[in-house]
C-alpha cells in the first residue's frame, strides 16, 4: 500500500513539473509571436537610421523569421516530448525523436542568427563586430542543443 502511495506521489510530482515546463513553453511562444510582430517595424527603423544597411532589411527580416520558425519547431517538439513522457505508458522512443528534432530546431536558429551576425559585422561593416553578442549566441545555442541531445539520449536509453 505504501509503495503505491509513493508511486502516486512521484507521478503527481512529475506531472506538475511537466505542466510547469509546458507553461514556460507557452510563455516562450507568446514572446516569439510578439517579437515576430515587432520585427518589421524594428527593421524599418534600423534601415531609416542606418541608410548604409537599408538594402539588408528584407533579407535579414526573412532570416530572422526563419530563425523564429526554427525555435517554434523546437518548442513544439519539446511540447510533444513532454506529452509522451507524461503519459502513463511513457513513450520514450517518440520523446527521444522529438527531442532530436528540437535540437535540430535550436541548432538551425543559432546557425541562421550566427550567419546574419557574421555577415553584418565582418562582410558588410568590414570587421567592426559585436563579439559579446556572437559569444552569447554561440554559448546559449550550444548549451541548449547539448541539453536537448542529452535529454534525447536519456529518453532513448530509458526505453
Amino acid at each position: 500500500m505504501e509503495e503505491q502511495s509513493t508511486v502516486l506521489i512521484a507521478w503527481r510530482a512529475k506531472s506538475q513539473l511537466i505542466t510547469a515546463a509546458q507553461s514556460l513553453l507557452v510563455l516562450g511562444v507568446l514572446v516569439l509571436l510578439g517579437t515576430a510582430a515587432l520585427l518589421p517595424g524594428l527593421a524599418g527603423d534600423v534601415a531609416f537610421s542606418n541608410p548604409e544597411a537599408a538594402q539588408l532589411r528584407v533579407p535579414y527580416l526573412v532570416a530572422a523569421e526563419a530563425a523564429h520558425l526554427c525555435v517554434l519547431v523546437a518548442i513544439g517538439a519539446v511540447w510533444f516530448a513532454l506529452g509522451r513522457i507524461r503519459d502513463a505508458r511513457c513513450d520514450y522512443g517518440r520523446a527521444a525523436t522529438a527531442l532530436w528534432i528540437a535540437a535540430g530546431g535550436v541548432s538551425g536558429a543559432v546557425l541562421v542568427c550566427l550567419g546574419m551576425l557574421v555577415h553584418l559585422f565582418w562582410v558588410h561593416f568590414a570587421g567592426g563586430g559585436n563579439f559579446p553578442a556572437l559569444t552569447l549566441l554561440v554559448l546559449v545555442g550550444c548549451l541548449s542543443t547539448w541539453a536537448l541531445v542529452a535529454a534525447a539520449r536519456w529518453a532513448r536509453a530509458s526505453r
